[in-house]
Protein backbone atom coordinates (compact mmCIF):
# COMPACT_ATOMS: atom_id res chain seq x y z
CA UNK A 1 0.00 0.00 0.00
CA UNK A 2 2.35 2.34 1.06
CA UNK A 3 4.68 2.15 -2.49
CA UNK A 4 0.79 2.87 -4.59
CA UNK A 5 0.27 5.66 -2.17
CA UNK A 6 4.22 6.49 -3.09
CA UNK A 7 3.89 6.13 -6.74
CA UNK A 8 0.33 8.23 -7.15
CA UNK A 9 2.31 11.22 -5.14
CA UNK A 10 4.78 11.14 -7.90
CA UNK A 11 2.42 11.04 -10.58
CA UNK A 12 0.66 13.88 -9.13
CA UNK A 13 3.71 16.08 -9.08
CA UNK A 14 4.78 18.05 -12.43
CA UNK A 15 8.29 19.12 -12.15
CA UNK A 16 9.62 19.56 -8.33
CA UNK A 17 9.87 22.58 -8.65
CA UNK A 18 6.44 23.65 -8.92
CA UNK A 19 4.07 25.43 -6.46
CA UNK A 20 0.94 23.77 -4.59
CA UNK A 21 -1.35 25.46 -7.03
CA UNK A 22 0.39 24.07 -9.68
CA UNK A 23 0.40 20.35 -8.88
CA UNK A 24 -2.41 18.17 -10.78
CA UNK A 25 -4.39 15.91 -8.58
CA UNK A 26 -4.81 12.25 -10.07
CA UNK A 27 -8.40 11.68 -10.12
CA UNK A 28 -9.88 8.72 -7.74
CA UNK A 29 -11.05 6.99 -11.32
CA UNK A 30 -7.27 6.35 -11.78
CA UNK A 31 -5.75 5.75 -8.55
CA UNK A 32 -5.45 2.26 -7.63
CA UNK A 33 -8.03 0.66 -4.72
CA UNK A 34 -5.11 0.86 -2.20
CA UNK A 35 -4.00 4.29 -3.48
CA UNK A 36 -7.28 5.12 -3.06
CA UNK A 37 -8.08 3.76 0.48
CA UNK A 38 -4.84 5.65 1.53
CA UNK A 39 -6.15 8.85 0.12
CA UNK A 40 -9.37 8.88 2.38
CA UNK A 41 -7.83 7.52 5.69
CA UNK A 42 -9.23 4.03 5.14
CA UNK A 43 -7.77 0.85 6.65
CA UNK A 44 -8.67 -2.94 6.69
CA UNK A 45 -11.62 -4.18 8.56
CA UNK A 46 -11.20 -7.64 10.23
CA UNK A 47 -7.91 -7.55 10.88
CA UNK A 48 -6.32 -7.82 14.05
CA UNK A 49 -4.42 -4.50 15.36
CA UNK A 50 -0.68 -4.82 17.31
CA UNK A 51 -1.03 -4.76 20.94
CA UNK A 52 -0.03 -1.60 21.94
CA UNK A 53 -2.40 0.18 19.17
CA UNK A 54 -5.17 -2.13 20.57
CA UNK A 55 -4.46 -1.38 24.73
CA UNK A 56 -4.83 2.55 23.26
CA UNK A 57 -7.91 1.77 21.70
CA UNK A 58 -8.99 0.22 25.20
CA UNK A 59 -8.13 3.02 26.92
CA UNK A 60 -9.71 5.80 24.81
CA UNK A 61 -13.01 3.15 25.02
CA UNK A 62 -12.85 3.91 28.73
CA UNK A 63 -15.62 6.72 29.24
CA UNK A 64 -18.28 4.32 26.83
CA UNK A 65 -16.91 1.65 29.29
CA UNK A 66 -17.26 2.81 32.61
CA UNK A 67 -20.47 3.94 31.55
CA UNK A 68 -22.05 0.79 29.74
CA UNK A 69 -20.92 -0.91 33.00
CA UNK A 70 -22.26 1.74 35.70
CA UNK A 71 -25.78 1.75 33.42
CA UNK A 72 -26.00 -1.66 33.58
CA UNK A 73 -25.52 -1.89 37.25
CA UNK A 74 -28.25 0.40 37.75
CA UNK A 75 -30.66 -1.52 35.73
CA UNK A 76 -30.33 -4.71 37.59
CA UNK A 77 -33.71 -5.68 39.94
CA UNK A 78 -35.64 -2.54 38.20
CA UNK A 79 -38.44 -5.00 37.20
CA UNK A 80 -38.51 -6.50 40.95
CA UNK A 81 -40.56 -4.18 43.71
CA UNK A 82 -37.07 -4.14 46.18
CA UNK A 83 -35.34 -2.86 43.24
CA UNK A 84 -31.46 -2.33 43.99
CA UNK A 85 -32.36 -3.13 48.20
CA UNK A 86 -31.82 -6.61 46.79
CA UNK A 87 -28.18 -5.72 46.13
CA UNK A 88 -27.14 -5.83 49.33
CA UNK A 89 -29.90 -8.71 50.63
CA UNK A 90 -28.79 -10.93 47.88
CA UNK A 91 -25.14 -11.48 49.44
CA UNK A 92 -26.36 -11.08 53.11
CA UNK A 93 -29.14 -14.00 52.72
CA UNK A 94 -26.27 -15.81 50.92
CA UNK A 95 -23.34 -15.32 53.78
CA UNK A 96 -26.36 -16.32 56.40
CA UNK A 97 -27.16 -19.93 54.37
CA UNK A 98 -23.34 -20.30 54.34
CA UNK A 99 -22.70 -19.69 58.03
CA UNK A 100 -25.47 -21.30 59.46
CA UNK A 101 -24.99 -24.61 57.71
CA UNK A 102 -21.31 -24.49 57.55
CA UNK A 103 -20.38 -22.27 60.85
CA UNK A 104 -23.23 -23.69 63.28
CA UNK A 105 -24.55 -26.92 62.18
CA UNK A 106 -21.36 -28.44 60.50
CA UNK A 107 -18.85 -26.51 62.35
CA UNK A 108 -16.40 -27.07 59.87
CA UNK A 109 -13.99 -23.54 61.62
CA UNK A 110 -10.91 -25.46 62.39
CA UNK A 111 -9.50 -22.97 64.78
CA UNK A 112 -11.11 -20.11 63.05
CA UNK A 113 -11.38 -17.30 65.38
CA UNK A 114 -14.43 -15.35 64.17
CA UNK A 115 -16.11 -17.88 61.70
CA UNK A 116 -18.67 -15.74 61.02
CA UNK A 117 -16.58 -12.56 59.87
CA UNK A 118 -14.40 -15.50 58.38
CA UNK A 119 -17.47 -16.93 56.18
CA UNK A 120 -19.12 -13.32 55.70
CA UNK A 121 -15.63 -11.90 53.88
CA UNK A 122 -15.23 -15.18 51.74
CA UNK A 123 -18.83 -15.48 50.22
CA UNK A 124 -18.64 -11.66 49.65
CA UNK A 125 -15.71 -11.18 47.70
CA UNK A 126 -16.07 -15.28 45.94
CA UNK A 127 -19.51 -13.54 45.18
CA UNK A 128 -17.60 -10.68 42.97
CA UNK A 129 -15.07 -12.80 41.64
CA UNK A 130 -17.68 -15.34 40.56
CA UNK A 131 -19.61 -12.96 39.01
CA UNK A 132 -16.94 -11.33 36.97
CA UNK A 133 -15.90 -14.06 35.59
CA UNK A 134 -19.59 -15.32 34.56
CA UNK A 135 -20.60 -11.95 33.31
CA UNK A 136 -17.14 -10.91 31.62
CA UNK A 137 -17.08 -14.52 30.52
CA UNK A 138 -20.75 -14.60 28.55
CA UNK A 139 -20.33 -10.79 27.47
CA UNK A 140 -19.32 -11.26 23.99
CA UNK A 141 -21.81 -13.98 23.66
CA UNK A 142 -24.65 -11.84 25.24
CA UNK A 143 -23.85 -8.58 22.83
CA UNK A 144 -23.02 -10.34 19.78
CA UNK A 145 -25.47 -7.58 18.02
CA UNK A 146 -23.39 -4.52 19.42
CA UNK A 147 -19.89 -6.64 18.46
CA UNK A 148 -21.16 -6.69 14.81
CA UNK A 149 -22.60 -3.37 14.37
CA UNK A 150 -20.12 -1.58 16.09
CA UNK A 151 -15.79 -1.21 15.71
CA UNK A 152 -14.87 -1.57 18.68
CA UNK A 153 -12.01 -3.23 20.73
CA UNK A 154 -14.02 -6.23 21.60
CA UNK A 155 -12.45 -5.99 25.63
CA UNK A 156 -14.36 -3.22 25.93
CA UNK A 157 -17.42 -5.96 26.90
CA UNK A 158 -15.53 -7.80 29.36
CA UNK A 159 -14.16 -4.85 31.18
CA UNK A 160 -17.90 -2.91 31.68
CA UNK A 161 -19.13 -6.66 33.14
CA UNK A 162 -16.04 -5.99 35.65
CA UNK A 163 -17.33 -2.42 36.41
CA UNK A 164 -20.70 -2.96 36.71
CA UNK A 165 -19.96 -5.53 39.30
CA UNK A 166 -17.29 -2.96 40.79
CA UNK A 167 -20.51 -0.59 41.72
CA UNK A 168 -22.75 -2.98 43.01
CA UNK A 169 -19.73 -3.79 45.65
CA UNK A 170 -19.02 -0.51 46.83
CA UNK A 171 -21.81 -0.49 48.96
CA UNK A 172 -21.62 -4.45 49.90
CA UNK A 173 -18.31 -3.38 51.17
CA UNK A 174 -20.08 -1.47 53.93
CA UNK A 175 -22.53 -4.31 54.62
CA UNK A 176 -20.02 -6.86 54.95
CA UNK A 177 -17.95 -4.45 57.51
CA UNK A 178 -21.11 -3.99 59.52
CA UNK A 179 -21.80 -7.32 59.60
CA UNK A 180 -17.86 -8.53 61.07
CA UNK A 181 -18.53 -6.04 63.32
CA UNK A 182 -21.61 -7.24 64.97
CA UNK A 183 -20.16 -10.46 64.83
CA UNK A 184 -17.30 -9.36 67.50
CA UNK A 185 -20.76 -8.97 69.96
CA UNK A 186 -21.44 -12.40 69.29
CA UNK A 187 -20.33 -14.90 72.55
CA UNK A 188 -17.27 -17.16 71.36
CA UNK A 189 -16.13 -14.93 68.94
CA UNK A 190 -13.10 -13.21 68.80
CA UNK A 191 -13.37 -9.18 68.49
CA UNK A 192 -12.71 -7.46 65.57
CA UNK A 193 -10.20 -4.57 65.60
CA UNK A 194 -8.82 -2.85 62.97
CA UNK A 195 -6.06 -0.68 62.99
CA UNK A 196 -4.72 1.20 59.75
CA UNK A 197 -4.44 -1.82 57.49
CA UNK A 198 -7.98 -1.49 56.94
CA UNK A 199 -7.15 1.20 54.79
CA UNK A 200 -5.53 -1.22 52.81
CA UNK A 201 -9.31 -3.13 51.79
CA UNK A 202 -9.26 -0.90 48.73
CA UNK A 203 -6.25 -2.14 46.76
CA UNK A 204 -7.19 -5.63 48.07
CA UNK A 205 -10.24 -5.58 46.53
CA UNK A 206 -8.71 -3.73 42.96
CA UNK A 207 -6.34 -6.48 42.86
CA UNK A 208 -8.84 -9.02 43.25
CA UNK A 209 -10.71 -7.27 40.64
CA UNK A 210 -7.58 -7.21 38.13
CA UNK A 211 -7.06 -10.98 38.73
CA UNK A 212 -10.61 -11.78 38.14
CA UNK A 213 -10.66 -9.66 35.10
CA UNK A 214 -7.95 -11.93 33.68
CA UNK A 215 -9.70 -14.91 34.01
CA UNK A 216 -12.81 -13.33 32.35
CA UNK A 217 -10.84 -12.34 28.97
CA UNK A 218 -9.61 -15.93 29.16
CA UNK A 219 -13.55 -17.63 29.69
CA UNK A 220 -14.66 -15.27 27.29
CA UNK A 221 -12.69 -16.32 24.62
CA UNK A 222 -13.36 -20.18 24.95
CA UNK A 223 -17.39 -19.60 25.77
CA UNK A 224 -17.28 -17.01 21.99
CA UNK A 225 -16.33 -19.82 20.14
CA UNK A 226 -17.66 -23.33 22.14
CA UNK A 227 -20.63 -22.01 23.71
CA UNK A 228 -21.39 -25.28 25.42
CA UNK A 229 -18.80 -24.72 28.12
CA UNK A 230 -20.37 -21.69 29.71
CA UNK A 231 -23.03 -24.54 31.02
CA UNK A 232 -20.18 -26.23 32.62
CA UNK A 233 -18.95 -22.76 34.04
CA UNK A 234 -21.26 -22.36 37.00
CA UNK A 235 -20.03 -26.09 38.34
CA UNK A 236 -16.49 -24.76 38.00
CA UNK A 237 -16.84 -21.91 39.89
CA UNK A 238 -18.86 -23.60 42.69
CA UNK A 239 -15.90 -26.29 42.91
CA UNK A 240 -13.80 -23.65 43.02
CA UNK A 241 -15.63 -22.15 45.39
CA UNK A 242 -15.31 -24.74 48.09
CA UNK A 243 -11.23 -25.62 47.57
CA UNK A 244 -10.23 -21.96 47.66
CA UNK A 245 -11.28 -21.44 51.85
CA UNK A 246 -14.24 -19.22 50.83
CA UNK A 247 -16.39 -20.93 53.19
CA UNK A 248 -13.99 -23.04 55.61
CA UNK A 249 -9.86 -23.43 55.77
CA UNK A 250 -9.94 -26.27 53.18
CA UNK A 251 -5.97 -26.55 53.75
CA UNK A 252 -6.57 -27.47 57.40
CA UNK A 253 -8.03 -30.74 56.26
CA UNK A 254 -4.96 -31.97 54.83
CA UNK A 255 -1.89 -33.25 56.68
CA UNK A 256 0.42 -32.80 53.66
CA UNK A 257 2.46 -29.60 53.93
CA UNK A 258 2.81 -29.49 50.05
CA UNK A 259 -0.77 -30.03 49.30
CA UNK A 260 -1.45 -27.68 52.06
CA UNK A 261 0.59 -24.78 50.51
CA UNK A 262 -0.82 -25.49 47.13
CA UNK A 263 -4.37 -24.56 48.68
CA UNK A 264 -3.18 -21.68 50.29
CA UNK A 265 -0.92 -19.92 47.61
CA UNK A 266 -3.43 -21.02 44.46
CA UNK A 267 -4.61 -17.33 43.28
CA UNK A 268 -8.27 -16.79 44.59
CA UNK A 269 -7.27 -18.61 48.02
CA UNK A 270 -4.89 -15.80 47.99
CA UNK A 271 -6.99 -13.08 47.17
CA UNK A 272 -9.88 -14.09 50.43
CA UNK A 273 -7.07 -14.21 52.81
CA UNK A 274 -5.81 -10.72 51.34
CA UNK A 275 -9.06 -8.84 52.16
CA UNK A 276 -9.26 -11.28 55.65
CA UNK A 277 -5.90 -9.74 56.55
CA UNK A 278 -7.09 -6.23 56.75
CA UNK A 279 -10.94 -6.82 58.09
CA UNK A 280 -10.40 -9.31 60.75
CA UNK A 281 -8.41 -10.13 63.58
CA UNK A 282 -7.58 -13.77 62.75
CA UNK A 283 -4.57 -14.91 64.52
CA UNK A 284 -4.47 -17.85 61.66
CA UNK A 285 -4.20 -15.11 59.23
CA UNK A 286 -1.96 -12.34 60.20
CA UNK A 287 -1.26 -9.40 58.15
CA UNK A 288 2.05 -10.27 55.86
CA UNK A 289 3.52 -7.67 53.12
CA UNK A 290 5.02 -11.32 51.38
CA UNK A 291 0.90 -12.02 50.88
CA UNK A 292 0.84 -8.74 49.17
CA UNK A 293 3.31 -9.83 46.80
CA UNK A 294 1.53 -12.89 45.93
CA UNK A 295 -1.56 -11.11 44.98
CA UNK A 296 -0.18 -8.80 43.19
CA UNK A 297 1.76 -11.39 41.04
CA UNK A 298 -1.31 -13.61 40.78
CA UNK A 299 -3.16 -10.32 39.52
CA UNK A 300 -0.33 -8.90 36.95
CA UNK A 301 0.12 -12.75 35.26
CA UNK A 302 -3.40 -13.67 34.92
CA UNK A 303 -4.32 -10.07 33.69
CA UNK A 304 -1.69 -9.98 31.39
CA UNK A 305 -1.99 -13.09 29.96
CA UNK A 306 -5.78 -13.10 29.44
CA UNK A 307 -5.70 -10.16 27.74
CA UNK A 308 -3.48 -11.22 25.44
CA UNK A 309 -5.29 -14.99 24.91
CA UNK A 310 -8.46 -12.47 24.41
CA UNK A 311 -6.81 -10.12 21.67
CA UNK A 312 -5.37 -13.07 19.92
CA UNK A 313 -9.16 -13.87 18.95
CA UNK A 314 -9.67 -9.86 18.21
CA UNK A 315 -10.94 -10.34 14.71
CA UNK A 316 -12.79 -13.38 15.20
CA UNK A 317 -15.25 -12.27 17.51
CA UNK A 318 -18.93 -11.30 16.07
CA UNK A 319 -18.06 -14.24 12.98
CA UNK A 320 -19.82 -17.01 12.77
Amino acid sequence: MKRDVRAARKRARVGGGQSRQDQIIIPDDQLTPDALAARYGLAPVGRRPALLPYIREIVRWLPFTVMLGTSRAASKNRNSYLGQIWSFLNPILNSLVYVLVFGLLLDVSRGVDNVIGFIVVGTFMYRSFNDVVQNGGRSIRRNQNLVKSLPFPRAVMPIAAAVSEAVMLLPELLVMLIIIKVSSAIPNMTPVIWDWTLILLIPAVILLYIFSLGVAFMVARVISFIPDLGNLLPFCLRLLMYTSGAIFPVSRYFSNETIQNILSYQPVAVMLDLVRQVTLSESTIPFTWSHWLWATGWAVSFFTIGLVIFWRAEARYGRE
